[in-house]
């Protein structure tokens, strides 16, 4: 068991120094297990198993914060996952939009005969401009809704 102590100092260290993945989130998160890792070995494994003379009170007190201590880590990892699903469902959201955006553009601009340009209003309500820029990832589409009517008062 001391030998695994040990092993899981080296990888702590060897982690915090070289944070191999490209997401911060995800370096957190390993960092964290190995650490929770480490203290329910100290903690549950070698203090529990070599104490002969502990009462229950104490063991029962050692259990339970290494219980806690690893039911917050799955606490923590848990919303973490479920913080980037919905960060990936906003992208796909956004994307969702903006394509929506582009085809309304293009269709409004196809049954005005394209003479106004991107910016043809066929329903007199609201003008729809959008614009592209090349990224690292894709196209990054802006869409912005100028009214065409008066602003109503509260």
């Amino acid at each position: 068991m001391l030998l695994a102590v040990l092993a899981l100092t080296f990888v702590a260290i060897a982690h915090a120094r070289l944070m191999p993945y490209t997401e911060p989130t995800l370096n957190r998160l390993e960092l964290m297990l190995i650490l929770v890792s480490l203290l329910t070995l100290q903690g549950g494994g070698l203090y529990l198993f070599s104490c002969n003379e502990c009462s229950h009170t104490v063991q029962e007190i050692v259990t339970v914060c290494t219980l806690g201590i690893n039911v917050l880590f799955m606490a923590v990892a848990f919303f973490n996952m479920l913080g980037s699903l919905s960060k990936k469902a906003g992208r796909r959201a956004t994307k969702a939009a903006a394509c929506c955006a582009i085809t309304s553009v293009l269709m409004k601009r196809c049954a005005s005969g394209g003479e106004d340009g991107m910016d043809a209003d066929v329903d007199g309500d609201a003008s729809v401009v959008a614009k592209a820029a090349p990224t690292t990832t894709g196209v990054a589409v802006s869409v912005n809704a100028v009214s065409d009517a008066a602003p109503t008062s509260a």
